[in-house]
């Protein structure tokens, strides 16, 4: 791992030196005046959001367990997902999302390499929500001198989307059998077969409303704190907008989305007219949503772990 870590950094730093040049030709002062807008009750509402997100989360988790085999309570999974998601914000490339990878596979016995295929699925399923929404946010501004017949396409594309998620059975098991090197990936191929013959029509629906909802939650989070710069978005532009800024920090040649998230910003806002400095604010506005997360993610920890001691004090001793 020592001899790895060192052959990432150059291509993580790229992200980086974006981050400081970008720094370099806006003004700071305009920057954090536009910042200081946002008071007590957006942060209350991005608070709330993100409450929402981790439910989604966390329920989303328990269906991919259960699809997956895996014998443990729905608690259990509860804990490991809330914990795993703050760890996830607070680590470069969220690698302590993995951290719920471990746990199950020390709850059930099941490989390290199956679980952890587990999480990328899990995370794999939100890239997709961002690519299917900033796709569809892009197409409506390529159609911009028609709003109203803009809105025709996007909803087909959101709803093809949701098809994807609710027939997700079918493309597993199209993977498994049409992809031969997927089986040579460590845990794939124990875990394909598993999730095509367990994923039924009702889980699926419950996947795709589970994503659905996390990202709906994500993107009103981000609304709260943004509203009170007045930057007279509508609501296809927020989705666009968190949409292509989890895209664009999953591209992995930096920490935390720098660089990355503020140059896809200055390129989207700027469609609409709005300078550097507010697509800067903006995206900091993304960086105050994780550090929301990471401490709403942190206060709820204790309490599902006293609920899970409390659940396990009642049961029946065998």
């Amino acid at each position: 791992m020592r001899n790895f870590l060192p052959k990432l950094r150059p291509f993580r730093l790229l992200g980086i030196l974006v981050l400081g040049y970008v720094l370099y030709i806006v003004d700071l002062n305009a920057v954090i005046a536009q910042l200081r807008q946002i008071g007590i009750f957006a942060a209350g509402g991005a608070v709330a959001a993100f409450t929402a997100l981790v439910t989604f989360r966390c329920w989303r988790w328990v269906l991919l367990v259960r699809s997956a085999g895996a014998q443990t309570s729905a608690l259990a999974s509860i804990v490991a997902c809330n914990a795993s998601i703050w760890m996830g914000l607070a680590t470069p490339g969220r690698i302590g999302e993995f951290g719920r990878g471990l746990d199950l596979a020390h709850r059930t016995g099941k490989g390290l390499a199956e679980t952890s295929a587990l999480v990328v699925f899990d995370l794999v399923l939100d890239l997709f929500a961002y690519a299917v929404m900033s796709a569809a946010g892009v197409a409506l501004l390529a159609m911009d001198s028609d709003r109203a017949g803009a809105m025709l396409l996007y909803a087909p594309l959101v709803l093809a989307g949701l098809f994807c998620l609710v027939f997700m059975r079918v493309f597993i098991a199209a993977a498994a059998r049409w992809l031969p090197w997927s089986s040579k990936l460590p845990g794939v191929s124990t875990l394909l077969p598993l999730l095509a013959s367990n994923l039924d029509r009702r889980k699926s629906w419950q996947i795709a409303l589970a994503t659905a909802g996390a990202y709906l939650s994500y993107s009103f989070m981000i609304a709260a704190l943004v509203a009170p710069m007045q930057l007279q978005l509508n609501v296809t532009d927020t989705l666009t907008i968190v949409g292509l800024v989890g895209v664009s920090s999953a591209i992995p040649i930096t920490y935390f989305g720098f660089g990355t998230r503020e140059v896809t910003l200055i390129w989207y806002l700027s469609q609409f007219g709005l300078g550097k400095e507010t697509a800067v604010a903006v995206s900091f506005s993304f960086l105050l949503a994780q550090l929301i997360g990471i401490a709403v993610s942190l206060a709820i920890s204790p309490l599902l772990r006293l609920a899970g001691r409390a659940r396990s004090g009642t049961q029946p001793k065998s």
